[in-house]
């Protein structure tokens, strides 16, 4: 997948360009750190990047710690929803069926009858 930045100025790209090169390592770092996968790990970060290019209007300076606070805040929450759409699975078709063949309707209505007997 190819993906073209267009920035609105020669600055915004300046500072974009200072994230990457600088915060790139630490943000890898932080999403296998989460992920324990790199590969997990790499596409958390570029998808991250896009969120930092969405939201460039919200850094003042690229070199400041608001701005690496911002960075790798980003870069945690796209780890974390990559871990938790990685964790989230549909319980699969044969444990569904098994725990219904649990259930026995005979001992279940026998067990009602003998409870209003009992309230009677």
């Amino acid at each position: 997948m190819l993906l073209v930045l267009v920035f609105a100025s020669e600055e915004d790209r300046g500072a974009f360009d200072y994230l990457y090169t600088h915060y790139k390592g630490l943000m890898l770092q932080k999403a296998n750190g989460i992920l324990h996968d790199p590969m997990l790990a790499e596409d958390a970060v570029s998808e991250a990047f896009i969120r930092i290019y969405r939201n460039m209007g919200k850094l003042d300076d690229p070199a400041s710690n608001r701005s690496l606070a911002f960075v790798m805040t980003i870069v945690r929450n796209t780890a974390l929803t990559m871990l938790q759409k990685q964790t989230r699975q549909p319980v699969p078709m044969e444990e569904e069926e098994d725990r219904a063949d649990d259930f026995n309707l005979e001992q279940h209505v026998l067990s009602a009858l003998s409870e209003q007997e009992i309230y009677a």
